[in-house]
């Protein structure tokens, strides 16, 4: 690395700055796309607190974005015996 100035010179090897990339447009659309998927379950969450008769109710998404309601928490129980059947375990 070359240093300009008034007092310029070659920087030893030891001076020299660590070179650290960035991320590439493919990680930084991994990242914008994951912000806006957390986005989007904080919001339905909140939808889901604020209104008791919400139409996500009873499902596994609802409960994937936090709601603990009785019927999100047997939506997700359901889903994980049919699973657990599906797989051999039970």
């Amino acid at each position: 690395m070359i240093v300009y100035g008034p007092n310029f010179r070659y920087l030893k090897p030891s001076e020299q700055p660590e070179y650290v990339p960035g991320p590439s447009e493919s990680e930084l659309a991994e990242i914008r796309y994951a912000e806006r998927r957390k986005e989007r379950r904080e919001q339905l969450k909140a939808e889901l607190l604020a209104d008791p008769n919400h139409e996500k109710h009873g499902t596994g998404y609802a409960y994937n974005c936090g709601c603990r309601c009785e019927k999100c928490k047997q939506a997700r129980s359901d889903y994980m015996r049919v699973r657990a059947k599906r797989n051999g375990l039970l």
